[in-house]
């Protein structure tokens, strides 16, 4: 009875020596040995299994040998059944199941009192069951914990544990870790020894947990040979995982009673002497030895780039004639680089082998199936459309259908609701009084309004899952939306006829193209969770434990299965290909070049969380009570890991981190300075961000344009021999490519050069363009000051806004949006200075009550039926939005009453004159000579002291103040005080002048006065500026400029920008050329 420890420094031959055993014993025996070996990972398994073949292979006589590979969980179940006790194992999703179900009955029976009010959230079934594992896997009994109970909090998770415990024998039921459990009583009690093997192989591990080092002393009882591999790291921490791992096995040896003797593993390494030296120094305080060629340091900016720039790295070796099955690359944070992996190795097209599929709920099949699950009850419009439109999705409605459906919900300014609101939309979209008018054009025909309501009535009441129901029911239910496959087994396994279905199996295998295999398997992963899910149900099923539950808890239940990384089987082959795996996947897996990303702080080491239910102090105070609970170190030991991961490099190793994180500096890992501080002088290849590989390093076809544009772009210097080759290569191989690559350079070198303004920055090449352009522009048009606005702000902005007619469709949000409460503002202040006109009150201090008396009575009135009247959905703050403006108008009026009002710079004698005041053919002339026809509405007129004066209401709170007339950017005022001096002369009056009154804020901006000669001079300069732009659009001239910038914008917020090249265009380019 006796174990062995072979302990060896990282990369030391310790498998080389589990090797070597296990040929020995099939050497010295005429018998078939059966051997064990015990793995910590079926990637381990598969690397001994094909390190074991090619030695066998090298034997010079036959060589027969019996070996089975478990890891701990397979062996705990294998050893169950040679005891003739097999356990029904709870997998995860039936565990949570089982868990969910308990803390349920503890709740209603009013058993809980510290965690009443979380009990039945997912979050804390979650961390409850990872508590209990790490329970079982430290071996502590219910009962134990019970005693060691200190608070409230305590003695209710002992609680939780004592009745899990019990249901689960009762049951007859175990858990992961606890058939761990189940197999050491078995093992104490009267191990099969016939049935055992004749040596036991214990190789890649770094920690064993208490129970696992247990089970081994025990089985060393019954094995005439016990092995176990480990690694020695002499100055290792004694927090360390190896220390750790060592300390059990030793602690659960000596209490089996069972010896434990100490084997040095003494080889030669065959690793390249700088490798072996960064082993050795790693946990020593030792200086620096310079710089190694075996180690590369990469820089990039962020990590996407930190990817490209490690397979960049990759591509190159392989060009220089290294092979793929001799490179690993190892990720800390599989989420954060994987999809950058993914993305990047096919435009490089390189062969990677991704130990880890994508969350399945990223998979676009995937996400659009949970985007449709999500709509109901409450259909949102935008989302509504999105899954109508879904190429994954056979809705039953076809693309005019859609269209019109997106076009009365967008008119009527509806925000989405359910199925009976959507068919009341149709409705309405055919009433014979919603008449086409330029706000709502839309009516439907009776043939267009009966397909629309019977195909989408269909298809909301197809996305009606049942209000609650089992499992199966609900599967049942998806696998009939999914649709049959053409040749597979649904996932419920059912053969009943279907009603309703979106046919998403069908389509996402329609093709058979790389993104339709994409999508393929992704429907077989969906297809194998709902098996799984099935498989829990019916475990569930058996102990009674099935139970019926909300649709809101089912799809939770999928979400948090899909959100789970699909790992592929370890023993998948990657012949051909590079690995790329997990920081703990990757030990115990040696190879020529490794490649380790994300040494930065927070991502390798990883930001250890906070244990949901115990603070570092409660742990260590547990641990004084006998419960060993393990500390915040010991359970995130990085260092550890990655010292391990140190050894794994043959002949070279590639570190590499992203160097900025939001903006800001991101601070190297202690890992990453631990390397340099054993070679300091080791260079960094550092990529700043924006900056372009150059063509020598180009590993796309993508990357070697870009490249040789950015080369050629750099004026005077000498290209390179070798940038000459590229570029014939390329003329060669990609002759359109590269010819697009020209085209586009020279657009934009014309865009930054100060050379006139052509196709590409304004200018309007065709002459019969031109012409058209010049008859819309034409002296018939009749402009308002917004329109003249849009070109002084910006030549494009007006082209794309008033010529092209394009317009930003934005979804009806509940409330009223910027044009509706601007009219409801306008209209409040219209019917109060309307009664007050009519009541004929001197605007004056003294009837500022009544003034303010018939405020209150008009906002009553209309605030109330503001919904209907201005046809918007009023929100969930719709009671608070009154208030607000009752107090800011009132305001206003109560500003307006008294001296202080803007109006009182005119005189002090007023009354109101007019509200409303348009005027539609105003001719203005301009400073060239020629005429313009303006149009607009004038909010208010005053006459003060004899002289009539305007107002205009502006919402928001910015001013317009007079530089932004003297820039051409605003013309409003020039306008109205042009029309106000013809009605003035029409009816014998002078005008005083005008100005913009901003409602938000009570300020006044713009302020005019008629008789104030910088003022006029002004408004002269706003006559040059229309002339002049009135020129250049008739000339087809509309240039990606801007008059003015606001914090590097035209405007604060252009729907137009996005399309926008102002940027890429220079600000002195010739306009008129």
């Amino acid at each position: 009875m006796a174990g062995t420890i072979h302990l060896a420094p990282e990369g030391i031959g310790k498998t080389q020596t589990m090797l070597s055993l296990l040929r020995r014993a099939t050497q010295s025996r005429a018998d078939f040995p059966r051997v064990w070996a015990l793995m910590a990972t079926r990637r381990q398994e598969r690397h001994f299994r094909e390190r074991l073949a090619l030695e066998l292979n090298n034997e010079k006589r036959a060589v027969r040998c019996n070996v089975a590979f478990f890891d701990f969980y397979r062996l705990n179940a294998y050893l169950l059944r040679l005891a003739g006790a097999p356990a029904r194992r709870l997998d995860e999703a039936a565990l949570f199941g089982f868990l969910r179900h308990l803390l349920e009955d503890m709740q209603a029976a009013d058993e809980l009192r510290v965690f009443h009010t979380i009990a039945d959230m997912r979050g804390f079934v979650t961390v409850l069951a990872r508590l209990f594992d790490e329970l079982k896997q430290n071996d502590v009994s219910a009962e134990k914990y019970a005693a060691a109970a200190q608070n409230p909090k305590d003695a209710e998770l002992a609680k939780i544990y004592t009745r899990y415990q019990q249901q689960l024998r009762e049951n007859s039921l175990a858990d992961l870790e606890g058939e761990g459990w189940l197999v050491l009583a078995k093992a104490r009690e009267q191990p099969p020894i016939e049935a055992l093997p004749a040596m036991l192989l214990v190789d890649g591990f770094d920690q064993f947990t208490r129970v696992q080092a247990q089970l081994l002393a025990a089985l060393a009882k019954a094995i005439p040979q016990l092995h176990i591999s480990l690694t020695q790291a002499t100055a290792a921490p004694l927090n360390s995982r190896s220390r750790i791992a060592r300390q059990r096995l030793e602690e659960a040896f000596s209490r089996a009673g069972v010896s434990l003797r100490t084997e040095t593993i003494h080889a030669k390494s065959s690793r390249h002497a700088d490798l072996r030296l960064l082993s050795q120094r790693f946990y020593a305080d030792s200086a620096g030895v310079g710089s190694s060629e075996a180690l590369q340091l990469i820089a990039a900016p962020s990590p996407t780039h930190e990817a490209r720039e490690v397979l960049r790295e990759v591509k190159r070796r392989l060009l220089a004639g290294a092979r793929a099955d001799d490179m690993l690359i190892i990720l800390r944070d599989w989420e954060l680089y994987a999809d950058a992996l993914q993305h990047v190795s096919e435009e490089f097209q390189l062969p990677l082998a991704m130990q880890i599929e994508r969350l399945g709920s990223r998979a676009p099949v995937i996400a659009a199936l949970l985007a449709v699950l999500r709509l109901w009850p409450r259909f949102r419009r935008r989302d509504l459309l999105d899954a109508l439109r879904c190429p994954y999705i056979d809705s039953g409605l076809h693309e005019a259908l859609i269209h019109l459906l997106d076009r009365i919900s967008r008119e009527q300014q509806f925000v989405g609701g359910d199925a009976r609101a959507w068919l009341g939309l149709i409705r309405l979209a055919q009433a014979p009084g919603n008449r086409p008018t330029e706000e709502n054009p839309t009516i439907l025909t009776e043939q267009q309004a009966k397909a629309l309501s019977e195909r989408l009535s269909a298809f909301l009441a197809g996305l009606q899952p049942p209000a609650h129901a089992d499992t199966r029911a609900y599967i049942d239910w998806l696998d009939g939306l999914l649709g049959e496959p053409a040749q597979e087994q649904s996932a419920a396994g059912t053969s009943q006829v279907r009603h309703f279905s979106l046919r998403i199996r069908q389509l996402a295998g329609s093709d058979d193209n790389a993104h339709a295999q994409r999508d393929r398997r992704a429907i077989r992963s969906l297809d194998a969770i709902l098996r799984d899910m099935l498989a829990s149900d019916d475990a569930l099923r058996q102990t009674g434990q099935a139970r019926a539950m909300s649709w809101a808890q089912f799809f939770n239940d999928l979400w948090h299965a899909l959100e789970s990384p699909l790992r592929l089987p370890g023993n998948q082959p990657r012949r051909g290909k590079a690995l790329v795996t997990t920081a703990s996947q990757a030990r115990g897996l040696p190879h020529e070049h490794v490649f380790i990303l994300g040494l930065a702080e927070g991502i390798f080491p990883a930001e250890s969380s906070e244990d949901p239910f115990y603070l570092e102090s409660e742990r260590a105070a547990l641990r004084a009570q006998g419960i060993p609970l393990d500390s915040r170190s010991q359970r995130s030991d990085d260092t550890g890991l990655f010292y391990e991961l140190l050894a794994l490099p043959q002949r070279s190793l590639v570190l590499a981190r992203p160097s900025f994180k939001d903006g800001k500096p991101w601070l190297e890992s202690h890992l990453w300075r631990a390397v340099r501080r054993i070679f300091p002088q080791q260079p960094i290849r550092e990529r700043s961000l924006g900056e372009v590989a150059a063509s020598s390093e180009a590993a796309s076809h993508d990357e070697l344009m870009l490249a040789l544009a950015a080369q050629l772009s750099q004026p005077g210097k000498q290209l390179a021999e070798q940038t000459w080759r590229h570029l014939h290569w390329l003329r060669a191989k990609k002759p359109a490519a590269w010819q697009q690559v020209k085209i586009g350079r020279a657009v934009e070198l014309g865009r930054l050069s100060h050379q006139p303004a052509d196709r590409y920055s304004g200018r309007l090449s065709q002459p019969e363009l031109r012409a058209a352009v010049a008859r819309m522009l034409g002296p018939q048009r009749v402009w308002s000051a917004s329109q003249l606005k849009d070109y002084g702000v910006c030549g494009f902005r007006f082209f794309a806004k008033r010529l092209l007619k394009l317009e930003e469709l934005q979804d009806a949000q509940p409330g009223a949006d910027t044009l509706q409460m601007g009219g409801l503002n306008h209209r409040l202040l219209e019917e109060t200075y309307r009664r007050i006109a009519e009541a004929g009150l001197a605007i004056e201090a003294s009837n500022r009550e009544w003034a303010l008396a018939l405020f209150d009575e008009v906002a009553s009135d209309l605030l109330a039926r503001a919904p209907d009247v201005f046809n918007f959905r009023a929100g969930a703050a719709w009671d608070e939005e009154k208030q607000l403006i009752r107090a800011r108008l009132a305001a206003l009026v109560q500003q307006d009453f008294s001296d202080d009002s803007p109006l009182a710079r005119f005189g002090s004698e007023r009354y109101v004159e007019r509200l409303e005041q348009d005027f539609a053919d105003l001719e203005v002339t301009l400073a060239d000579g020629s005429a313009l026809r303006a149009r607009g509405i004038i909010d208010r007129i005053d006459r003060v002291d004899g002289k009539l004066a305007l107002v205009d209401y502006k919402s928001g709170s910015r001013g317009i103040p007079h530089s932004e007339i003297e820039l051409g950017r605003d013309f409003q005022m020039l306008l109205y005080l042009l029309a106000l001096e013809e009605m003035a002369d029409g009816e014998g009056a002078e005008v005083a002048g005008g100005f913009f009154w901003h409602l938000r804020n009570l300020s006044a901006s713009g302020l005019t006065q008629a008789d104030d000669a910088d003022h006029q001079e002004t408004l002269e300069k706003a006559r040059q500026h229309i002339a002049s732009n009135l020129q250049l659009g008739r000339a087809g001239i509309f240039p990606v400029q801007a008059t003015a910038l606001e914090n590097g914008k035209c405007l604060r917020y252009c729907e137009f920008a996005h399309l926008c090249r102002r940027g890429n265009t220079s600000r002195f380019k010739d306009t008129w050329g």
